[in-house]
């Protein structure tokens, strides 16, 4: 007794849906904050990505993480799987830096 299966049909069919396809609600209005930089050029703020911030700021990305958590730097966004701040948050945040004061050496 030979237990050989038929060969597969090249053109299947699936069997109907029993039930419809499930509608999807419609998908809310996403609010577009104001991005701009003050500049009236036209152009979209320029972003900067974690080497580049890491490289400017001087320090590692763990204690930029650690900044804004505490809020003492700008808040970083994901774009696709990267991480990125605008420029010019970068830049101000940069200027807000204190000054370093050096002693006078009085002779």
């Amino acid at each position: 007794m030979s237990s050989k299966k038929p060969p597969p049909s090249t053109a299947r069919r699936s069997k109907p849906r029993k039930t419809p396809p499930v509608s999807r609600a419609p998908m809310p209005r996403v609010a577009v904050p104001d991005i701009s930089d003050g500049d009236d050029d036209g152009e979209p703020p320029r972003l900067m990505f974690k080497a580049e911030v890491t490289a400017l700021v001087g320090h590692s990305f763990p204690t930029i993480w650690k900044w804004m958590r505490a809020g003492n730097f700008p808040l970083s966004f994901d774009v696709g799987s990267k991480t990125a701040w605008y420029e010019h948050e970068i830049r101000a945040w940069l200027t807000s830096r204190p000054r370093s004061v050096f002693k006078r050496n009085e002779s």
